[in-house]
């Protein structure tokens, strides 16, 4: 007799649950990624404007300056208009003399625990060193005294689109091998049907 269980079917139920797995990862490594760009916003270097600072920055690529309208410097409490205004920023190395060139940044926005505060301005710089960081507003005008800070912030747009293309390429695979055992199972079944209808007495 021709004894056949949906369970002797290939490819097995369980590559169902590997496609939904890598989905999972995918989406798990992506949150991960994400929670530790945020949490990359509020740990930027500081520095009072207007005036000018020498920062090392450790790594090469894309830096984020950010306004702090509620921050904490030197002991001293800041909190200042959301609105800032005109600054004019320059950044320097200190050991060439080369400027980086300055331009705006994606929006990022960020408020954690006693600092809040958002992108304005960016820049890249070829690499490690310290850099002098000047500020002044473009009235020139003294006052108020504000927070920046500099940091390799979530505004690093190469950061977000190969998080996003990691993720949905994990999508596909995960999507991919569930269609796949699909497929191969409702071939199974169907051939199992056609063995059964040929041998109706077996």
């Amino acid at each position: 007799m021709l004894i056949m269980r949906i369970s002797d079917i290939g490819p097995s139920r369980w590559y169902y649950g590997l496609g939904i797995l890598i989905i999972v990862i995918g989406a798990a490594y992506s949150v991960s990624v994400l929670i530790s760009s945020f949490g990359d916003l509020g740990s930027g270097q500081q520095f009072v404007a207007p005036g000018s600072s020498d920062l090392f920055l450790a790594e090469s690529g894309e830096y984020i300056i950010f306004y702090e309208s509620r921050a904490i410097f030197k002991g001293k409490v800041y909190s200042t208009d959301k609105s800032l205004p005109d600054l004019n920023i320059e950044v320097k190395n200190k050991t060439t003399g080369s400027r980086a060139f300055i331009y705006s940044p994606l929006k990022t926005t960020f408020s954690l625990g006693d600092r809040t505060g958002e992108s304005i301005r960016a820049f890249k710089i070829d690499k490690p060193g310290v850099y002098e960081i000047s500020a002044s507003y473009a009235s020139g005008d003294s006052s108020p005294e504000v927070v920046l800070a500099v940091g390799k912030g979530f505004s690093d747009e190469s950061k977000i689109w190969n998080n996003a293309m990691l993720y949905l390429a994990s999508i596909i695979l995960g999507v991919g091998v569930i269609l796949l055992t699909f497929i191969k199972r409702q071939k199974a079944l169907i051939q199992r049907k056609e063995v059964e209808s040929q041998n109706p007495d077996k």
